[in-house]
């Protein structure tokens, strides 16, 4: 049997192991529309916001994003994941994490817009204190439906989930759109992201008040067992917010929002894949990897086939993203923006290794080892800010080579940490790799090469038309030939229904 034959191998034990993987399989599935769904959109959103909208615009929402973003590590005191990982919570239980996460995102509300003239200052925006109040908004909105999306994850139910995501991305898309047209400047990226956030968690709190409706009960001794696994995961995510968004406020505070806002073209142009693909399988890998959660064999049968999937899918788009930089940055936002295509390929190292690497944490919690997460991301932490604050003062291309130079350096403490929690060995782990980087890498070859000849052929939009139906020949060509069974074993487990 093929690898991906063997993708849900970890199911494969326990009496319901036949039900688990079928609904794994449909989890994959469903996350995989949104998925999808939600790229497109965010691709369309950028391409015609780009176009209407100046560099200093996004430089400004970046700003803003990485304040209120830091926030929102503490919206729901770390209890998400304790959700997924404890398998016994009580109605009482989930009632008084319900309404502590509703005062507690109150409470960050406040703080935030309380701050806007503290965060204007320090990015010297005078023009940003009143988008941040407006974007504060987020933590009234956000946290009515966010428990809910907890359990539907938790009990597997994907479609569901993905039908809201899709729903609420495509309202987005809309304000954003009417917003630009508008010439509503930096507030078209405000407006678009509050209706999202408003659709999401309105369907959300709809769907879990008839299902989970939680009881007017608080009660401390209800967080206990929830408030340690919280704690690590507050830890973890504010340690790691800050490694993956120091980039964000030392460019805007030494280099401006006209340089900030290029840099964000291109670091988002790089981490949409790691940001869509990873999670198409992390978010269900989570919830299944804690059921079998004590079986240390099948976790790493398990890891090592989602690591390869994520590889799969996201090696070939970083890959072509450096090979075709030039026409596909002009094609999809426009000739003013291909400064940023240096950046875009100095990105895409940190990009395949961001990707490959985010499946971890999933292994950490189903393991109950949130520490581990939290004590990586110390160091990472503490290497990424030295490196970028040196690197900033020589401009934006020094800052996105550091970023991939970090993410090299910081591979073997992740290979290290994944054998001591599982004893996965590092052999096994890159052996995982070695085929999407062999059919990615010739793939990139192909297409660099036409990339050559074509480009003053023909129009961009054309141009890219192109490269993007051989390089998906190419890639398919070469699975086919080197591992035939993997793509319709792939495919075959897909079409499982749940």
């Amino acid at each position: 049997m093929g690898r991906a034959g063997r993708g849900a191998a970890i199911l494969a034990d326990g009496g319901n192991a036949t039900s688990l993987r079928t609904q794994a399989a449909s989890g994959v599935k469903w996350t995989s529309a949104s998925m999808l769904t939600t790229t497109i959109v965010g691709v369309v959103q950028l391409a015609v916001l780009t176009r209407l909208l100046s560099r200093a615009d996004f430089g400004l929402m970046a700003m803003i994003v990485t304040v209120v973003g830091f926030a929102q590590v503490y919206a729901d005191m770390g209890f998400s994941g304790a959700i997924i990982y404890r398998q016994d919570a009580t109605r009482d239980q989930l009632s008084t994490l319900y309404w502590t996460n509703l005062v507690v995102s109150f409470g960050l509300f406040l703080v935030v817009a309380a701050s806007s003239p503290f965060v204007a200052a320090f990015f010297h925006q005078p023009g940003l204190r009143r988008p941040m109040l407006w974007a504060s908004l987020l933590f009234l909105v956000t946290p009515f439906g966010q428990q809910f999306q907890m359990l539907l994850q938790k009990d597997l139910l994907f479609k569901r989930l993905g039908l809201i995501e899709i729903t609420s991305s495509l309202l987005g898309l809309a304000v954003a759109v009417a917003s630009g047209i508008a010439h509503q400047g930096v507030y078209a990226l405000i407006w678009a992201q509050l209706a999202s956030a408003t659709a999401k968690a309105t369907l959300l709190a709809a769907y879990g008040w008839r299902h989970w409706r939680p009881r007017f009960h608080v009660r401390f001794a209800d967080l206990k067992g929830y408030i340690g696994f919280g704690a690590y995961q507050m830890g973890e995510r504010s340690i790691y917010y800050w490694a993956a968004n120091i980039d964000y406020l030392l460019i805007g505070r030494f280099l401006g929002a006209a340089p900030l806002g290029l840099y964000t073209i291109a670091f988002q142009l790089v981490v949409v894949p790691v940001n869509k693909l990873s999670p198409v399988l992390t978010r269900v890998a989570f919830p299944v990897f804690s059921k079998r959660q004590h079986d240390d064999a099948a976790l790493r049968r398990g890891y090592c086939d989602l690591i390869q999937l994520v590889a799969f899918a996201s090696f070939p788009l970083l890959i072509g993203l450096a090979a075709t930089g030039p026409v596909a940055v002009k094609a999809i936002f426009g000739a003013a923006w291909l400064p940023s295509v240096i950046l875009v390929r100095l990105l895409v190292p940190m990009g395949m290794l961001m990707a490959i690497g985010s499946p971890s944490g999933s292994l950490y919690l189903a393991k109950g080892r949130a520490d581990l997460g939290f004590w990586y991301n110390v160091v990472n932490t503490a290497v990424i800010v030295a490196a970028l604050y040196a690197a900033v003062h020589y401009g934006t291309r020094a800052v996105s080579a550091s970023q991939s130079l970090v993410a090299l350096v910081m591979t073997p403490l992740e290979l290290y940490l994944l054998w001591w929690v599982s004893r996965l060995r590092p052999l096994a782990y890159l052996r995982c790799l070695a085929m999407p980087a062999l059919c990615s890498g010739i793939m990139g070859a192909c297409v660099f090469a036409t990339y050559l000849g074509a480009r003053s052929l023909l129009p961009a939009s054309a141009c890219l038309a192109l490269l993007v139906v051989e390089g998906i020949a190419v890639y398919v060509a070469l699975w086919s030939l080197l591992r035939r069974e993997y793509i319709p074993d792939l495919w075959r487990l897909l079409r499982a229904r749940g």
